[in-house]
This record gives structure tokens, C-alpha cells and sequence, in this order.
């Protein structure tokens, strides 16, 4: 039995999440901006949760996934899992996640893009420093390729480290980085045969820490083309670089 509903925005959709769990609809209420006035919802989340079993329905565009989770951890449950569903969703809408912090200096978004421990906040935090720049996001960047092919972004609604508001964001342009901890502050062009491998697992890489083996492959099946395509569609409107980095990086040491 699904005891409360409550509805949060990203960018123009509507997510909407039906659920019994207390813990979950407090962790919930703490993270999101909730919407007052109920929509119809463009994304449906259903959490029921027994003593040993949780179960979970994604719904959208009139069709329905059911995942069921054995004793899920705290970190699976209330946090990687409800971002990897909403990645898997979002993505049908052109909408994508990327596990990055971001800035914007003078109307160029830079996007560190990395797994935990690669010093994306610690780029984040030296460049904070300077004049005229913007966090964006600390750790998860939402962006979305529209009917148009114009690239926007979005502050996220997961971070919790900065005073990030869910703002759309138009960039003129855009570096991507995947990051290399050294000595010296360097960038260098990355070979085109990896931009799309770097583009698209950065894009999957909340959807494979919510599987933890559970998720079906047929979810991901469904969606490899559409990724794909964006990944392309990102790859032409964006530069991605490596960047060599230490604690003393600051902004004249990345392009403009």
C-alpha cells in the first residue's frame, strides 16, 4: 500500500514519488524542492517497502519497470537507486546525468567530470576563490539536449555541500575534463575514439552504481541507442580535454 505522494521538478518535468517508507520521505523532503501544487507527473516512482523487500516501479510514457531489492543499504535505497532510476528516465526525455562539479566563468561552463576521490570538489574549491565564478553542481550535473540541439544545464537538486538552486544555465561554451591529479597544471586534447567512451560512462555512471547487479538488462538495452545519440549530440557541442591538475589549479589555467 503506497501511503504518500509527493512531487519535486527538474527543469520543465514533473517527478512524482509514491512510497510507504518514512526514512525515505524525510531524506526526500531534506533534498528536494517540492512542488505545493499537484501536476500531472511526467515520471512516477513507486517505492513500497516490506520487512525484507523493497520494490520499485519506474513509470513513464505509459510503460512500467519493477526492480526488487533484497535488504538494500541505506546508500543504495535513499540515494544512488532513486538517481540511477530518475538517470533512466530523464534519459527518454534527452535529459542527462553526469557525475561531475561544474563552474561558470564569464559564460563558459568548465565540467570536472570523475568518480569520488578524483578531485572534482577540490578543483571546485580553489576556483571558488576567484572572481565571477558559479558553482553549478558539486557532484551531479543535469543537463538536457533540447527539440532544438541547444545544450542546457542545471544546478542539482543532489548536492548538498553548496548553495546550488535548480537554474537553467545557456552556456556559450563548454569544456569537458576528465581530470589526472600531478604536479604541474596542464590540459591536452583527448583522442576522438575516447571522448564518446568517456561521454557515455559518465552519463551511465549513476545507472551502474544503482544496479548493484540488480538492475535488468533490459533497461539499459533500451536506452543504448538514445544515449548514444546524445552522447554524439554533446560531442559536437562541446571540448573535451584532460586536465592535469593540483591544489594550486585556478582559472587561467583552464581554456576560455
Amino acid at each position: 500500500m503506497i501511503n504518500t505522494s509527493i512531487q519535486f521538478k527538474i527543469g520543465n518535468l514533473i517527478i512524482e514519488v509514491q512510497t510507504n517508507d518514512n526514512e525515505l520521505l524525510h531524506f526526500i523532503h531534506r533534498e528536494y524542492s517540492l512542488i505545493s501544487e499537484r501536476k500531472k507527473a511526467d515520471i512516477v516512482l513507486q517505492i513500497k517497502k516490506t520487512r525484507n523487500v523493497s520494490v520499485w516501479k519506474i513509470k513513464f510514457q505509459n510503460k512500467t519497470n519493477t526492480i526488487r531489492l533484497c535488504r538494500p543499504t541505506m546508500v543504495q535505497y535513499r540515494e544512488f537507486l532513486i538517481q540511477g532510476l530518475l538517470a533512466i528516465a530523464l534519459l527518454h526525455f534527452s535529459f542527462f546525468l553526469f557525475h561531475a562539479s561544474s563552474v561558470l566563468v564569464k559564460n563558459t561552463l568548465h565540467v570536472f567530470l570523475g568518480k569520488s576521490g578524483s578531485g572534482k570538489t577540490t578543483i571546485l574549491n580553489s576556483l571558488l576563490k576567484e572572481k565571477d565564478t558559479i558553482v553549478v553542481s558539486n557532484d551531479t550535473l543535469i543537463g538536457q539536449l533540447d527539440e532544438n540541439e541547444s545544450l542546457c544545464f542545471y544546478g542539482s537538486i543532489f548536492d548538498k555541500e553548496f548553495d546550488i538552486k535548480l537554474k537553467k544555465y545557456r552556456p556559450k561554451k563548454i569544456y569537458l575534463y576528465t581530470l589526472v591529479q600531478s604536479k604541474n597544471n596542464l590540459t591536452s586534447e583527448v583522442k576522438q575514439y575516447q571522448k564518446i567512451e568517456l561521454v557515455l560512462l559518465n552519463m551511465y555512471s549513476y545507472m551502474l552504481a544503482a544496479q548493484e547487479n540488480v538492475l535488468v538488462n533490459k533497461l539499459r538495452i533500451a536506452y543504448k541507442t538514445k544515449s548514444y545519440l546524445l552522447a554524439l549530440g554533446l560531442i559536437k557541442k562541446t571540448q573535451i580535454v584532460q586536465l592535469m591538475f593540483n591544489k594550486r589549479i585556478s582559472a587561467h589555467h583552464l581554456p576560455s
